[in-house]
């Protein structure tokens, strides 16, 4: 949970989530992280790693029970049509122009929960034949009204274009609702929905017998079934009004448990709970992981330069505080303003000239702090305001002596051409002449780097 709630596009480190937690104790704690860190923590990822694992929870402890309850290994949380309901509820609430907010909850979600609960009372209804519900009946009559509601569901996302993406994206599934009103709302259903299941486990334990060894031993099959179902149903509705549909988890997760700690449903189900929710959270963690790994690949699309939380302090004086930036390849930022509100100083820290009190300066992917001075010099070309050029140097010899080490490693002629791609084509000429457009032309050659790529941050100082 720690490591979950570090991970992210600000990565904050467990020992430091650890620190940040205990600040809320009355402890005697020094703050010396960012007050930015503390707000990611506490606004967004806490509240959607819980998020996270009350879905994980409701889906492996509801799979396990429909599972004993139907006593079919393929049974799932959305076995009786919970997940065609939800997504019929969802996408008439995206169809038609319903505010946007009820009782502080998106009518979305409340519409989710209305279609998954009416879904399950028809099946259960449909499936009544005289005195009570057979598990094929049920199981039939789940399929059959799930795929009702499915085509439905189709029906509308086709004639509300303008709706389309969105609807995907919800049935998709996902954790992008933010803040503590998800938790607190999810959690009263999550609660008493698998504290019901728990008490019957025992229960379904007899149910795996059959219904009519189950009746001849004592056990009252139907209303068994009735709470079983409905404790279930209101636990995966409750889930996947927040999260959306979610596969996999109420699947898997019971065979797991089950393969290794046997089929006793007193154990099954609180096992499914936990393991469900660690799936989830290994699951987001081993996401953000892979993309970090991604775009820290060669071949990443990245951003060229990106500034996180770029501060810089003088003493007591604050010349810089909390700049973020990202720019891609092809585009140009220019800083205006009067002097003394530290220009210079941002482009000296974005090229790596100066270390910042706070934050990262990112180029290509990598840290420039993390870089050798011969290193950094490959990424980051900088032209600074008062250059100064020697007069008997060529534009050709000014591009190469430019970077140290660098003049021996590259093939003369290749230099040349790269010069001429750059547009400075007059490299023979050199700085004793009074034209601008020479003086340009070193001036742009002084930028120029012996890279094989075109991987390189320009900054102009001036």
């Amino acid at each position: 949970l720690i490591f979950s709630v570090g991970l992210g596009s600000v990565y904050i480190a467990p020992l430091e989530v650890i620190r940040i937690f205990l600040s809320r104790l009355p402890l005697n704690l020094i703050r010396d992280w960012q007050e930015t860190s503390e707000i990611i923590l506490f606004d967004i990822r806490l509240p959607r790693t819980l998020l996270i694992v009350l879905t994980g929870a409701a889906l492996g402890g509801s799979g396990a029970s429909y599972q004993g309850l139907f006593r079919n290994p393929l049974a799932d949380p959305y076995l009786i049509g919970i997940a065609s309901g939800a997504g019929l509820g969802a996408v008439i609430a995206m169809s038609i122009e319903f505010p946007t907010t009820l009782i502080g909850l998106l009518t979305v979600t409340i519409a989710a929960f209305v279609g998954a609960m009416i879904t399950v009372a028809f099946v259960y209804n449909i499936a009544r034949v005289g005195k009570g519900a057979q598990v094929t009946t049920l199981i039939l009559a789940g399929v059959a009204v799930g795929s009702f509601a499915t085509a439905i569901t189709t029906f509308l996302m086709l004639r509300s274009q303008e709706q389309l993406r969105r609807a995907i994206g919800w049935l998709l599934g996902g954790f992008a609702l933010g803040g503590w009103l998800p938790v607190i709302a999810l959690l009263p259903y999550i609660i008493i929905g698998l504290t019901v299941l728990i008490l019957f486990a025992r229960p379904l334990n007899v149910l795996q017998f059959g219904d009519d060894q189950a009746g001849q031993m004592g056990l009252n099959v139907e209303r068994v079934k009735m709470i079983v179902i409905v404790a279930a149903s209101l636990t995966t509705a409750a889930a996947v009004a927040f999260s959306g549909i979610i596969g996999f988890v109420g699947l898997v997760t019971p065979h797991v448990i089950r393969l290794v700690w046997g089929p006793d449903y007193r154990k099954l189900i609180p096992l499914s709970i936990i393991g469900g929710a660690a799936m989830l959270l290994l699951t987001r963690i081993s996401y953000c992981v892979f993309r970090y790994a991604i775009r820290n690949t060669k071949y990443a699309i990245r951003n060229m330069l990106t500034l996180t939380s770029l501060s810089l302090h003088y003493g007591s004086r604050t010349i810089l505080r909390d700049i973020n930036l990202k720019l891609s390849r092809g585009e140009v930022l220019a800083l205006v303003g009067p002097n003394g509100v530290g220009k210079s100083t941002l482009i000296k820290i974005a090229c790596g000239g100066l270390k910042p009190t706070h934050g990262d300066a990112v180029v290509d992917g990598v840290s420039l702090q993390r870089l050798s001075p011969e290193e950094r010099a490959r990424r980051v070309a900088v032209v600074s305001q008062a250059l100064r050029l020697p007069e008997a140097f060529t534009v050709f010899d000014t591009g190469t002596h430019r970077v140290f080490r660098f003049a021996r490693q590259r093939n003369r002629s290749r230099q040349k051409n790269r010069l001429r791609r750059n547009g400075a084509h007059l490299h023979h000429r050199t700085c004793r002449t009074k034209s601008r457009r020479i003086k340009w032309r070193r001036t742009t050659a002084s930028a120029n780097r012996p890279r094989a790529d075109s991987s390189r941050a320009h900054f102009i100082n001036g």
